[in-house]
């Protein structure tokens, strides 16, 4: 029986774009436009799809993820939304409802 990997891409909101830029440590690494971010998402959830992985879009709200960076001593930064999203997916096959 083969076991199912799910993995996780964290997801913007159009509305919420030019706030993450704002607010994340490494921003000079992100897409400057949320259209270039989402081709470059798209892409990488093709590739992993692809690898077999079950590919999960959860969105991250800036407030919500600054709260949280807050609450754990953590620069906002790409390891802090790897270990968000990966909490958030986690509580999502937790509770699918």
């Amino acid at each position: 029986m083969t076991k199912l990997q799910h993995v996780v891409i964290g997801w913007y909101r159009r509305k919420d774009y030019a706030r993450i830029l704002a607010v994340m440590a490494d921003a000079h690494l992100l897409p400057r436009t949320f259209d270039k971010f989402v081709k470059n998402a798209e892409a990488g959830e093709k590739r992993l799809a692809a690898q077999g992985y079950v590919v999960h879009r959860l969105d991250i709200d800036p407030d919500e993820f600054l709260t949280w960076c807050t609450a754990c001593n953590v620069d906002a930064d790409a390891q802090a939304r790897m270990t968000f999203s990966n909490e958030l997916l986690i509580a999502k096959l937790r509770n699918p409802n």
